[in-house]
């Protein structure tokens, strides 16, 4: 699952990279939700014969391989099919299309032969990934908004604040969730199943509606982003901009001094220009080794909360394992990687303004 998720990080724009991991987020928030809310048990919980080495602890429908695996690889193929290089190339898209396929579909029969899921989870879960992908990338086209209606949801405190709101009913929703659903069902009979089966222990913030938490924990990345974005655009906006502007105006009143009717472009056209062409031309980052190494450490220190996943103790308070094992981790991670992990790879890459410099240049064609 990492690697569509990484190759969509490192090779397309700002903008679709933060709707695909978005929604792949929800997916991961959504499915998690589900299985506590339907209480699902898995095949071999009933048939430990089924059981092949391979122990869950979390309820089973929908399968969260199936929804997310579905959604990330149909989601990548009509990426890879919007790009310049791949269209109309129908006999090179067709390979790729078969490829995709051909992995989902083994790892949806991998998870119904280890006995984690039935017939009917995978397909429920691959159904579910088939229509999120779908109504996000073909109906909506989220992925194609241009950077001055993406910044928007960012800069604008009306969209600001709906925004803000609908995650803290979604991390509300996600936390409620534990403590109410369910309790019907009989968790020490499975806990005691999990036990007897399992060959390595389920850790306790694992099973059942804990598994539910853990994974709908989730919500915290998103959230990481949209507000890491905030503070992206107000670096670019208020900070970066600022030492740049005075070179940009000063080579418009110089060009300006040329022709009377010269069009001056605006502040907003020119932080959508830098946006726009590190977008198309991150190629050249490779041009400069030093700035490829300035790059890996700013992606290394972004990744650093990672390190909490492994430092906690399974055995740990649930408390804490959710708030510095799972929340903060999630929340944090994203949140310096689409903030001040985009600013600097954008200052590093675009370096000065000489690309706002061409789009002064171009004004006067």
């Amino acid at each position: 699952m990492a690697i569509p998720v990484l190759i969509v990080f490192c090779f397309f724009t700002l903008i679709k990279s933060y709707i695909f991991i978005t929604f792949f987020i929800f997916c991961l928030q959504f499915h998690s939700l589900m299985k506590v809310w339907y209480g699902n048990k898995r095949p071999f919980w009933e048939r430990t014969s089924l059981y092949k080495g391979i122990c869950d602890g979390g309820f089973g429908n929908p399968s969260g391989h199936s929804i997310t695996t579905t959604f990330l690889y149909l989601s990548l193929f009509i990426y890879f099919k919007e790009t310049k290089r791949l269209y109309k190339k129908y006999f090179i898209l067709i390979i790729i299309l078969i490829i995709f396929l051909a992995w989902i579909i083994i790892i949806i029969l991998s998870r119904i032969i280890l006995g984690l899921h039935s017939i009917n989870q995978v397909i429920y879960g691959a159904t579910l990934g088939v229509i999120i992908s779908l109504f996000v990338f073909i109906v909506f086209k989220i992925h194609r908004m241009p950077v001055s209606v993406y910044k928007k949801f960012f800069r604008e405190k009306k969209y600001i604040y709906i925004s803000i709101s609908v995650y803290l009913v979604f991390i509300a929703i996600t936390i409620i969730n534990y403590f109410i659903v369910k309790k019907g069902f009989d968790y020490d009979k499975y806990n005691d199943i999990l036990d007897e089966v399992c060959e390595k222990k389920v850790a306790k913030y694992r099973r059942f509606n804990a598994d539910g938490l853990f994974g709908s924990s989730a919500i915290f990345a998103m959230f990481g982003m949209y507000l890491g974005q905030i503070i992206f655009w107000y670096l670019i906006e208020n900070k970066y901009k600022n030492n740049e502007i005075n070179k940009i105006n000063e080579f418009q009143s110089l060009k300006k001094n040329k022709s009377e009717n010269e069009s001056i472009i605006s502040l907003d056209d020119s932080i959508d220009d830098l946006i726009n062409h590190w977008n198309k031309n991150r190629v050249l980052l490779c041009s400069n080794f030093k700035t490829v190494l300035k790059i890996i450490m700013i992606i290394i220190i972004c990744a650093l909360p990672v390190i909490l996943l492994i430092t906690i103790p399974n055995s740990s308070n649930l408390a804490l394992i959710f708030t510095f094992k799972i929340g903060l981790p999630f929340f944090s991670t994203p949140f310096l990687l689409y903030s001040f992990g985009f600013f600097y790879i954008i200052k590093f890459s675009c370096g000065s303004c000489e690309i706002l410099m061409k789009r002064v240049d171009q004004s006067s064609i």
